[in-house]
C-alpha cells in the first residue's frame, strides 16, 4: 500500500477523503482476514515532501507498528 502524507487528490470527488485516518483501519482489516503473517506481509509507503520525519509521521508510525504492518517513509520531490 502507498498513502500520500502531504496531499489529498483533487480528483474523483475526494478531495475531503480522510486517507490518513482510514488506513490504519484498511490495515487492521488485512490482519483480519489474513492473521498468518507467514504468508500475507503489509508493506506501507508513506510518501511526503519533508527531509525529516515530523513529530506527527512519528506519531502515525507507532499507531501502524500497532497493526503489523513495515512502514517506509519516502521523500518525494518534484
Amino acid at each position: 500500500m502507498s498513502l500520500c502524507f502531504d496531499e489529498t487528490t483533487e480528483k474523483y470527488g475526494k478531495a475531503h477523503y480522510p486517507y490518513s485516518e482510514v488506513t490504519p483501519l484498511a490495515l487492521m482489516l488485512w490482519n483480519y482476514f489474513y492473521p498468518d503473517t507467514s504468508k500475507v506481509s503489509v508493506l506501507l509507503f508513506l510518501v511526503h515532501k519533508y527531509e525529516k520525519k515530523t513529530p506527527h509521521m512519528e506519531t502515525y508510525e507507532k499507531v501502524l507498528a500497532q497493526t503489523g504492518t513495515t512502514v517506509f517513509f519516502e521523500v518525494f520531490d518534484l
